[in-house]
């Protein structure tokens, strides 16, 4: 089936703006339900909020070619960050487990010197997690993630930009980790240094899309606009009941299987088993069904077009949960009948990526999957999960 050109972005704009009216639903219940969990109201318990400006260059990664390398010669990579963060107090029982960590919003701002790119700029949601629960002195040594999207781009073209061979959208998808060091100058003064990985990808929404790939160097000075304290010594986490769950999920997505050519939907539906055996993890099993539309341009055998547009494979999962409404699903399968004309060119794939609780049971999200290191589509999912969770989470913050 192919799809009308207006038809995509009119989906994903209203699949964002009823996630983000569900997600605003959510902030209040979680309010709400924050000053029922806890015997002392949020006004005695607030976040220490940060603000941080940083700079950053790095190296971005060739894709081997011979022009890849030329691209990459002539362009050089800069970029600055404002972020706005929020640790969080005990009692709120995952900010403890997570040894009181930093949540929050960023936005960036890029150059490159080659105009072959563009000047992308994002936004993201971030969190920075301390490696140990106590810091010695002034330093905290930290990891960091951000997941967002970034706009802007200068995408390859045949006719006005043909030399842009790694990326082939305007929008993409922003996946950073890093590895910071945090020196306080003072109790609300910080700077902040970091190492890591960053990755612009539209898992092939539209071609070509090797995606651009980059370690980044980064430097920033952070400030605490308010006078907030975290006083680890109230930490007091309850233990765990564990407790099955079922998740029923539908995903969809579409790509381009050549470069130039049409865009197809590529739909996802499953069933997965879950034990949530701690606070954090959880681990089991799944079922997947794949559509792929278009299979009949694409295979010419006198196969039936149901036969040829649908592939099966079966998951092992794990989630890890970073909130009590907030997560990152992972996942790896094996396909029990896959099609290569509709890129699933290995046996087995994987997936990964972010998912929020919005109303009751009901939640979104967006997974990329992949073939390897070869993005397949990006999955923006809606489910329910099935199955009583007997713990009290005592928390200060939405999610």
């Amino acid at each position: 089936m192919q799809l009308p050109a207006f038809f995509l972005p009119v989906l994903y704009r209203s699949i964002f703006i009823t996630t983000l009216f569900m997600m605003c639903s959510n902030v209040l219940r979680a309010q709400r339900d924050s000053s029922l969990h806890t015997q002392d109201s949020t006004r005695k318990h607030p976040e220490a909020v940060w603000l941080a400006l940083s700079g950053e260059t790095a190296h971005i990664l060739s894709d081997g070619t011979p022009e890849g390398e030329r691209l990459l010669d002539s362009s050089r990579y800069s970029a600055i960050n404002l972020r706005v963060g929020w640790q969080v107090p005990s009692p709120d029982v995952y900010a403890q487990l997570y040894r009181h960590p930093m949540y929050g919003l960023g936005f960036y701002y890029s150059r490159y010197r080659n105009e072959n790119f563009g000047h992308p700029l994002g936004l993201y949601g971030w969190f920075d997690i301390p490696f140990t629960r106590h810091t010695t002195g002034r330093w905290r040594f930290s990891y960091y993630g951000a997941f967002g999207l970034s706009f802007n781009f200068n995408p390859f073209d045949e006719k006005t930009n043909p030399n842009n061979k790694y990326i082939g959208s305007k929008r993409n998808v922003y996946v950073s980790l890093m590895a910071n060091a945090t020196y306080f100058i003072t109790p609300r003064l910080a700077v902040i240094g970091g190492v890591g990985f960053r990755h612009f990808s539209n898992s092939a929404r539209v071609l070509p899309n090797y995606g651009i790939n980059m370690i980044p160097v980064q430097l920033a000075l952070a400030y605490k606009i308010n006078k907030v304290q975290i006083d680890k010594r109230l930490d007091t986490i309850p233990r765990f009941k564990p407790r099955w769950l079922t998740n029923v999920w539908i995903a969809g997505g579409h790509k381009e299987y050549e470069i130039g050519g049409d865009a197809f939907l590529k739909m996802t539906f499953t069933a997965e088993e879950l034990y949530q055996f701690s606070y954090k993890f959880r681990a089991g099993i799944g079922f997947n069904a794949f559509y792929a539309s278009g299979a009949q341009k694409r295979d010419s055998s006198n196969a039936s077009g149901f036969s040829k547009a649908m592939s099966y494979g079966i998951t092992a999962n794990g989630e890890w949960v970073l909130r009590p409404n907030l997560y990152v699903p992972l996942a790896i399968g094996y396909y029990l009948k896959h099609h290569e004309l509709n890129d699933e060119t290995q046996s087995t794939y994987v997936r990964v990526g972010v998912r929020a609780k919005v109303w009751k049971n009901w939640f979104a999200g967006i997974t990329v999957k992949a073939h390897g290191g070869t993005s397949d589509v990006f999955e923006w999912t809606a489910g329910h999960t099935f199955g009583k969770d007997r713990n009290n989470y005592k928390r200060l913050m939405i999610f």
